[in-house]
């Protein structure tokens, strides 16, 4: 077993934020795609990317779990209390550009109801010019392994 301490969420979801918000990190930083991302953490082993299965569980719910800890204003503008290393990216998505992920047919993916019953992620346009916007210095691209790497330790 692992000993936690008693606080908010499961285990499990606690350390999805970590990987959540490292993967959006590397977005913003001009590192790595959204694609690019996923395609390193299955190569890993996981069954699917931190942004896919963001888009399968609902950008909305980590959106209002981030309102609902003070990081995000009601207005969802930035607030002064988020954590300082924080993506905008992750809360522009949902609040300007209504992307709640497979449930709404867009979210990190594009999801075509005709193609594998609008379960299939397919590259965006809208969001690659998105991530675009939050890139200040782009840098050189990070390999799978510093992808892994850069969310999982």
């Amino acid at each position: 077993g692992v000993v936690v301490r008693s606080c908010d969420g499961f285990v499990g979801n606690r350390l999805l934020i970590s990987y959540g918000a490292e993967s959006t990190l590397l977005l913003e930083e001009g590192v790595a795609t959204v694609s690019s991302v996923d395609k390193a953490l299955v190569k890993f082993g996981m069954p699917m990317g931190p942004l896919q299965m963001g888009d399968m569980a609902g950008l909305d719910i980590g959106y209002n779990i981030r309102k609902q800890r003070g990081w995000v204003n009601e207005d969802g503008s930035p607030s002064r209390h988020r954590p300082s290393r924080y993506p905008e990216v992750a809360d522009v998505i949902v609040s300007e550009y209504k992307r709640l992920g497979q449930k709404s047919g867009k979210g990190w993916y594009d999801y075509d109801e005709n193609i594998g019953k609008g379960r299939k992620a397919l590259p965006s346009k809208e969001v690659e010019e998105l991530v675009r916007r939050f890139v200040k210095t782009p840098q050189p691209p990070f390999s799978d392994q510093q992808i892994v790497e850069r969310i999982l330790y």
